[in-house]
């Protein structure tokens, strides 16, 4: 079974149980796959509940798939409260929460983001005025708390 393959199922599962995976990454080492990723759901905070619900799913598929002898790990955290965004999708994920964002030119921007458009522009609502990010201008991007 081919890695694309398995990522696939994987995110698929993840998907219809209702969850987002992040940073979703894979190895093998000594004969043992090693899956991790943070999910992430739209509707609350994910608990510790969400994390065991989607490593049994996630267990279930690759029994299913690789066979019950099959060695592997399966590690599924929460984004974090803080988390730094890494790709351009993830300010449609996390629209409506806040964001400090910090540009090429050392600008930083405080506000809640309000999503993408197509191509690659990020709004960020900040003092009650949407502003037009060019992905390519963010240096950094992480959520806040407060």
């Amino acid at each position: 079974m081919d890695k694309k393959t398995i990522m696939v199922g994987i995110q698929s599962f993840v998907e219809k149980a209702g969850y987002f995976p992040l940073d979703l990454k894979m190895a093998i080492k000594n004969d043992t796959l090693r899956v991790s990723f943070a999910i992430y759901k739209k509707t609350q905070d994910v608990s510790l509940d969400d994390c065991s619900k989607v490593t049994l799913i996630v267990r279930d598929f690759l029994n299913m798939l690789l066979g019950k002898d099959a060695d592997f790990i399966v590690d599924v955290s929460s984004p974090g409260a803080e988390r730094k965004i890494r790709r351009f999708q993830e300010f449609k994920l996390f629209s409506g929460k806040k964001a400090r964002i910090v540009l090429n030119d050392e600008k930083a921007l405080l506000g809640v983001i309000v999503g993408i458009e197509e191509p690659d522009i990020v709004i960020l609502r900040v003092d009650a005025k949407d502003v037009s990010i060019q992905y390519a201008e963010i240096a950094n991007c992480r959520l806040i708390l407060k």
